[in-house]
């Protein structure tokens, strides 16, 4: 059996890129790194934009949070079929568009722990399409911070109940 005292506590990292400078958390890299610009954005006036590349090229972005509620805005504007918006969560790819994508939200759960979030762009050999660059805006990530304790290390097998004295006084356990 287990107690909390916080339960549904809750922290919340978003990130809408408005101040016009990247998080130090995020790095970035490739044949150009990621900007912060004002030309596009879901909401406010600002987003951040895949890096400038030539063909055979890649620009990416990276980022390591806490599991819980992952989600983003992305827009695409890319040769279709050739040149890729990709992101991923621990080195596996959950998205893949290229084309017209307008902004369009990609959410899901993270599993408790820590996870490596990769935003990235890459192009072919040839041909440029579109504004040739992805987009994306409004991250945020709700992590549940709950703190779970063992009343009894081990309840008997088949027991019902067990005695428990709290280990401060409240009304939230």
């Amino acid at each position: 059996m287990q107690y909390t005292a916080n339960f549904g506590a809750l922290t919340e990292q978003a990130d809408g890129f408005e101040s016009g400078v990247f998080d130090p958390a995020f790095t970035t890299g490739g044949n150009a790194g990621w900007t912060i610009t004002t030309a596009t954005a879901h909401s406010g006036t600002r987003s951040a934009r895949a890096g400038v590349i030539g063909h055979s090229a890649q620009s990416w972005l990276e980022r390591t949070v806490s599991g819980g509620t992952l989600s983003f805005w992305y827009r695409v504007s890319s040769e279709t079929d050739y040149d890729w918006f990709n992101f991923y969560v621990n080195g596996d790819r959950l998205i893949r568009r290229s084309g017209t994508v307008g902004w369009t939200q990609f959410s899901m759960t993270l599993p408790a722990g820590e996870h490596l979030l990769r935003w990235e762009y890459t192009k072919d050999i040839s041909v440029a399409s579109g504004s040739d660059t992805v987009w994306i805006d409004d991250l945020t990530v709700v992590a549940d911070q709950t703190d779970w304790a063992d009343i009894t290390p081990l309840t008997p097998l088949g027991a019902a109940e067990t005695t428990w004295t709290p280990p401060a006084v409240g009304d939230a356990y």
